[in-house]
């Protein structure tokens, strides 16, 4: 599972899948850039350097209405975040991340 939380905290999402390793190579060079390359001495061929891809399964997001006490009951195993916050603005099911890059 990925969580996000907007800098603003307005803003959550979490992702569920599989996340593994998929080093394509037209992918690496399509992604590579100088602010990469920085931090890879071998390149595109350096053996620290790894792509994640996620496959997500499943997808909620939720808009705005987090309070102090709200995130308390979370920590403490309250209502869960959907129950929490004003509204689940997107639910996405079977659907790939991979897709969008």
């Amino acid at each position: 599972m990925a969580t996000f939380v907007s800098e603003g905290h307005d803003i959550f999402a979490a992702i569920h899948g599989n996340l593994g390793i998929d080093n394509d190579r037209a992918l690496i060079d399509r992604l590579w850039n100088n602010y990469v390359a920085a931090w890879y001495e071998g390149g595109k061929d350096d053996p620290k350097l790894v792509l994640l891809r996620l496959d997500a399964e499943h997808a909620e997001i939720w808009k705005g209405g987090s309070s102090l006490w709200a995130e308390v009951k979370t920590l403490f195993g309250g209502a869960g975040p959907s129950r929490l916050f004003s509204v689940i603005a997107a639910c996405v099911t079977r659907w790939s991340l991979s897709n969008t890059v």
